[in-house]
């Protein structure tokens, strides 16, 4: 009878949110809201880069930026005071999802904001993280552009995993970029869709039309509706894709590490970033290019960003935090349980720095006899 009982409710609350879809896409046709876009990401100690990449996503259009904040101990609170009179991004309190027992709290994030925001009557929703700039390949093009190109439930945008030089605290965007192709994507998602379950990458059930950026079919078959084709791989890069910063620095790199894996209470995950698989690692396969009058524009709006809100001070001691983190991370290394062995020997792949290798024998010499 219970379970009889709660498949009944499941079908009605089913219903309502279904009931919910259709009455919110009524009023914003009603209205005539065609493209109004919602940007949503988690920061975990993102001090350092939470400028940098709000600035990048406002100045390519998108309407507004939710950032759930977990477990921070840099100055985050620092900037969200200074970025307070800035209307159009929220900073979230991301906490009680990680600390209240919540399976899986990323995606619990994720679909509490995605239907905060069909209420508010935004079109569409994409999902970040901070190391991730969604982009145009003519450097100019906004998120709106794309989405009023292609008429789909929900469009997949291609990572290019960006080749970084290695120096601290780069400049996100240059000139001339190299990068790597990768299977992985991100998604832009209609508020007309109802989300039963997704993951990081995308709404994974549904009769929803998927499409890749540039309107072609997306094949949701690939590895839970979160990779593309391989044969993708090979075919010119897409007019919109992400750049995904996921090296920076090897320093930077490094730090990042210590942020573990916090997917969900049923999995046992590593005191590392398990899913790095080393830095730099792979051929440089596409070709990036910016008008440097273009970048120039870019550039300038961002420092007038920083200027206008007085964000100098505290992003350098967000960085200061990266660079301290980066000596703990050398001392988790060296202390590390036996069990973390390969995760180390994954995830260390490609580094040279000698203080980073000095660290890693120290932990294998502590493991010999086992």
């Amino acid at each position: 009878m219970n379970r009889i009982f709660a498949q009944f409710k499941r079908h009605i609350v089913n219903r309502l949110l279904l009931a919910e879809v259709y009455f919110y896409r009524a009023i914003r046709r009603a209205f005539f809201i065609k493209k109004r876009v919602k940007l949503v990401a988690i920061a975990k100690n993102e001090g350092a880069y939470l400028t940098e990449w709000i600035h990048h996503h406002l100045y390519f259009k998108f309407d507004s930026i939710d950032v759930y904040i977990n477990n921070t101990e840099d100055d985050t609170n620092l900037l969200i005071s200074k970025l307070a009179k800035l209307k159009n991004v929220k900073f979230l309190d991301g906490d009680k999802y990680f600390h209240l027992g919540v399976d899986a709290p990323q995606i619990a994030i994720y679909k509490k904001a995605f239907l905060e925001a069909r209420r508010r009557l935004y079109s569409h929703v994409v999902f970040l993280d901070v190391d991730e700039f969604w982009s145009s390949s003519d450097f100019h093009s906004s998120i709106k552009d794309s989405l009023s190109e292609i008429d789909a439930d929900i469009v997949a945008y291609e990572w290019v995993n960006k080749l970084e030089d290695d120096q601290l605290f780069s400049f996100p965007f240059q000139v001339s970029m190299k990068g790597k192709r990768a299977l992985q994507i991100k998604v832009a998602v209609s508020t007309s869709v109802f989300i039963r379950d997704m993951n990081p990458h995308n709404v994974t059930s549904g009769n929803y039309s998927y499409v890749l950026a540039n309107g072609e079919t997306f094949d949701r078959t690939c590895s839970n509706h979160s990779k593309v084709d391989k044969s993708e791989l090979s075919l010119p890069l897409k007019k919109y894709y992400i750049l995904h910063r996921i090296n920076r620095s090897q320093e930077e790199y490094i730090a990042s590490l210590s942020r573990g894996r916090p997917l969900s209470l049923k999995k046992v995950t590593s005191c590392f970033k398990s899913n790095r698989s080393g830095f730099g690692v792979g051929l440089t396969n596409v070709d990036i290019t910016i008008a440097p009058n273009k970048l120039s524009d870019y550039k300038n709006s961002l420092e007038e960003f920083i200027s206008e809100y007085g964000l100098d001070t505290v992003i350098n001691s967000c960085q200061r935090f990266i660079i301290d983190t980066f000596g703990n991370t050398l001392d988790n290394i060296r202390q590390a349980d036996e069990k973390e062995k390969y995760v180390l020997e994954k995830v260390l792949r490609g580094i040279d720095r000698k203080e980073v290798l000095d660290s890693y024998k120290v932990f294998k010499e502590g493991h010999e006899e086992n």
